[in-house]
């Protein structure tokens, strides 16, 4: 007991930006709390912004996660800085509500039986920061916590042309993912398809580690746009409103990375276009920095606010209307880690055409067309022959897509991390059963 009121003392001392007093019931208050705590480290996942898929799913799982702990358990969301965490304030009032706080993020003290899960992207992903990461995963592990690491997809190292990152990107998370693989109690994806293929690459690039490694997945829900805070401003509605006054619309969500195989469906909306077609194209992406050549094109296209609608953000509240007020969603992306747009809005009773990627065949299986092929003939194609069923009324209904609520979802994460159901696990001698 004397050692933990000295670490409680040390803590006091360490936290100059609140009041003193408030720093010493928060502390007296952490040292009678025998609650496990989940501390989750949502990483620069920011509190007012729809996000991607990945920060969709870091909001949602967070939110979560919270409601269903029981009473022996402690959920709180948090942030690395250093070879530490601190608290995430603004996001837990994003997510609950509350009045935000004047006061700095508070260092946020692990202890035994704890445990960490990395869920938000890292930054020491795309950076040399990976020796902080591995500081932080073992000054846990040192104080006798367990940590668990999400991996979303591995596209800076399977797909880096098509992302154009800056130099040296897919050599950080290579470091990254061999670090946490190292380091880590336990790794998370959100898809058979995902662990299969970090199954692979763990059994090509040997990593240093003595113990096994469990490796499991939970698919993401679906029914977060319900939830999402942001309502829809009247300068979207005004323009959705507009937009689906003047006929069919292909709706792609997708940020703007060539990955997400925005140059082949460009260039095959262009040529409808140019045949008459009535057709127009929706796309809601955010402006990937590295993207500014195709920002340029979408920004400044002859079709933009006639048959072409580009919303670089967008309410939670807007895109669910077009999730259900659309026509059909496109999803034409080269690689996907999940593909959470997808069964958003195949919920929402939304028609999908597809590409043909294993993630897709998973989670959205027989609901969907299909196609291949990466020429614009390939999707021209496709297109016309949904119009045709569309004329016929022999569109696809997706009622056999996966239907996974945020609850069950998080329900699974957590069955995960108390160690049941891995479908895999790593051998020290380097092969995964």
């Amino acid at each position: 007991m004397r050692s933990a009121f000295a670490s409680a003392a040390r803590e006091i001392g360490a936290a100059p930006s609140a009041p003193f007093g408030e720093r010493v019931r928060r502390q007296v208050q952490a040292l009678f709390d025998r609650r496990r705590h989940l501390l989750v480290d949502v990483a620069d996942e920011p509190a007012h912004r729809v996000s991607g898929g990945i920060g969709r799913a870091v909001r949602e799982l967070t939110r979560h996660l919270t409601l269903s702990a029981g009473a022996d358990l402690c959920v709180r969301p948090v942030r690395s800085k250093g070879t530490g965490f601190r608290s995430a304030e603004d996001l837990s009032v994003v997510l609950f509500g509350g009045a935000p706080s004047s006061q700095a993020p508070e260092r946020v003290r692990v202890r035994r039986g704890d445990r960490v899960l990395l869920l938000g992207l890292d930054r020491s992903a795309f950076s040399p920061a990976v020796p902080d990461l591995v500081a932080r995963i073992r000054r846990v592990r040192a104080r006798g916590g367990e940590v668990f690491a999400m991996v979303h997809d591995l596209h800076p190292i399977d797909q880096p042309e098509s992302y154009r990152f800056p130099a040296g990107t897919p050599a950080f998370f290579a470091a990254w993912l061999a670090a946490i693989c190292t380091e880590c109690d336990g790794i998370l994806c959100s898809s058979r398809t995902m662990t299969g293929r970090l199954a692979s690459w763990l059994a090509e690039h040997p990593i240093p580690r003595t113990r096994s490694l469990p490796i499991g997945f939970f698919h993401l829900g679906t029914d977060g746009t319900r939830t999402l805070p942001e309502p829809c401003s009247a300068e979207e509605t005004a323009t959705i409103d507009r937009l689906l006054s003047l006929g069919p619309s292909v709706l792609i969500v997708a940020q703007l990375y060539l990955l997400k195989g925005y140059e082949q469906v460009l260039a095959a909306f262009e040529r409808l276009w140019g045949g008459g077609a009535d057709l127009r194209l929706v796309v809601v992406g955010d402006t990937g920095a590295p993207e500014s050549e195709l920002k340029a094109r979408l920004a400044g296209h002859t079709e933009r606010d006639r048959r072409l609608f580009w919303f670089a953000h967008l309410s939670g509240e807007a895109l669910l209307r077009l999730y259900r007020e659309c026509s059909v969603l496109l999803g034409a992306s080269l690689a996907e880690g999940f593909g959470l747009p997808v069964l958003e809005a195949a919920r929402e009773g939304l028609p999908l055409i597809l590409r043909d990627l294993p993630i897709y065949r998973e989670t959205a299986g027989s609901a969907a067309i299909y196609f291949s092929g990466e020429s614009v003939e390939d999707l021209v194609a496709v297109l016309e022959e949904w119009q045709a069923r569309r004329a016929r009324g022999e569109e696809l209904a997706p009622t056999t897509a996966l239907s996974v609520t945020w609850a069950q979802s998080a329900a699974r994460l957590l069955k995960l991390i108390d160690g049941r159901d891995w479908s895999h696990r790593w051998l020290p001698e380097g092969r995964v059963a």
